[in-house]
């Protein structure tokens, strides 16, 4: 592991009073099956939606995920076992600092 993924790990306790989060936006299969999977596999490894929507998009869906919970390291884990789905398309993640008390309006 190397030195830039263990700070980008202790953000949080780097930065007092910031909270971060992960958006993973997938393409998958358009069907229910696709997304239940995919809040499984967020769920298992201990992530916590905290946003969620869904566009169709042709014959396949976008999904949009903000999850909370996971270090920065963990949230590339998900995101390349979400890509490694036989539904999933398309799979990346972004991670975002935000403030503790702007998360709590995310999750409103």
């Amino acid at each position: 592991m190397t030195s830039d993924c263990i700070l980008e790990d202790d953000l949080e306790h780097t930065l007092p009073g910031m909270k971060l989060t992960h958006l993973l936006r997938v393409v998958a299969a358009d069907n229910l099956l696709a997304m239940i999977i995919i809040l499984q596999t967020v769920n298992r490894v201990g992530g916590k939606v905290v946003a969620l929507s869904s566009v169709l998009r042709g014959d396949a869906m976008e999904h949009k995920l903000r999850v909370s919970n996971l270090k920065a390291a963990d949230a590339r884990s998900l995101c390349d076992n979400i890509a490694g789905l036989q539904q999933v398309t398309f799979a990346r993640v972004e991670h975002h600092l935000h403030r503790a008390t702007a998360l709590t309006t995310l999750q409103n």
